[in-house]
């Protein structure tokens, strides 16, 4: 089936809202919900969980998964994430000591850009920066980016350091950090980009469908997601992220912050048990107390973790279209089958 996953990746159909709208607004009468397509770099970065044999009290990160929280993403969204969203620049900053937490989220360079949920991100950020020493900045930049060069790349662009460089006041505020630290950054950057274009060569066989879209942000995206134990994917406009596949691509469990989110509204629900790999948290108490976020993922032992990232990995071929052996084609056909679509079909046989 795998001449029809490729024949579906090229035609999905999204819709702005999910929910129980009438026949004549779903497109057709028969509406099957398939995956996104998974960011092909993300693919190419994955790594497969630990093995059966790892010690059950050993923590969940590991070197080739350093990081134990990601996100990246915009802060402000409308509809059905407006408030989660927004509640990511706060968690942001209180995290921002945190070596193995990274969360980057977008600032446009035009200031007049920013809306209220940025704005507040951006100062929420720069307080946070000055109750922490300089060293305490570059400290915890540091040992990031040394735990990200243990798993094999780097990520330079994470909001903690550009804002340490920039500050709220725009491109002169790199008198917050010392000029050797600032240096270092630099070359880090350098680094970060030759390290993109070895993984641009590894999924080049796969991305041929992403030759016109700019690649540095989703292979940098794609890495970080790969060197990551969780992945945040509070509610945008609507309660699906379509960086989630492209998550579990990477091998990085999906953290779902969306109270209306239910796996029967997403892909294949009767084939691919979601609940046993999603981490589910309550967006109410995210809105609340956005570090319980971090209290609650900590909370969880490296065993359940391993065992949640092994359900995902076999479960992997059933979601994502770019894998040799993908079964997305026959999850397609049935899921059709087990519906009323095939039913209409024969009827109008």
């Amino acid at each position: 089936m795998r001449s029809l996953s490729g024949s579906l990746k090229g035609s999905i159909v999204g819709r702005y809202k999910s929910g129980p709208f009438p026949a004549a607004s779903r497109v057709g009468s028969c509406v099957i919900a398939i995956p996104w397509e998974s960011n092909p770099a993300a693919i190419a970065s994955y790594r497969p969980p630990q093995p059966r044999a790892t010690p059950a009290d050993a923590p969940a990160t590991s070197k080739h998964r350093p990081l134990l929280m990601h996100f990246a993403g915009a802060l402000d969204v409308c509809c059905t994430g407006q408030h989660i969203r927004c509640a990511m620049g706060p968690l942001a900053a209180e995290t921002a000591g945190e070596s193995d937490v990274l969360m980057r989220y977008i600032i446009p360079p035009n200031r007049s850009l920013w809306k209220p949920c940025t704005r507040r991100a951006v100062q929420l950020m720069h307080e946070k920066q000055g109750k922490l020493s300089l060293e305490k900045v570059t400290a915890v930049g540091r040992a990031r980016q040394a735990l990200l060069r243990a798993g094999g790349g780097s990520s330079a662009n994470d909001t903690t350091a550009m804002l340490a460089r920039r500050g709220p006041g725009g491109r002169h505020g790199a008198k917050h950090l010392a000029m050797g630290a600032e240096r270092q950054l630099n070359e880090e950057l350098a680094a970060t980009q030759k390290r993109a274009a070895t993984v641009l060569a590894d999924a080049n066989s796969i991305k041929e469908n992403w030759r016109y879209v700019a690649t540095s942000l989703f292979e940098q995206t794609a890495y970080e997601m790969a060197s990551s134990v969780f992945c945040l994917m509070p509610a945008g406009d609507n309660g699906i992220r379509s960086l989630m596949y492209s998550a579990i691509a990477a091998g990085c469990l999906p953290v779902i912050l969306c109270d209306s989110l239910t796996p029967r509204s997403l892909p294949f629900s009767s084939i691919v048990p979601w609940e046993s790999f999603w981490i589910k948290l309550s967006t109410r108490i995210a809105q609340r107390d956005p570090l319980s976020v971090l209290r609650s993922l900590r909370a969880i032992n490296g065993s359940e973790v391993r065992r949640r990232q092994r359900i995902m990995a076999h479960h992997r071929a059933d979601l994502v279209y770019g894998l040799r052996d993908s079964r997305v084609g026959d999850n397609f056909v049935l899921e059709a089958a087990a519906t009323r679509c095939a039913k209409l079909e024969s009827a109008s046989a």
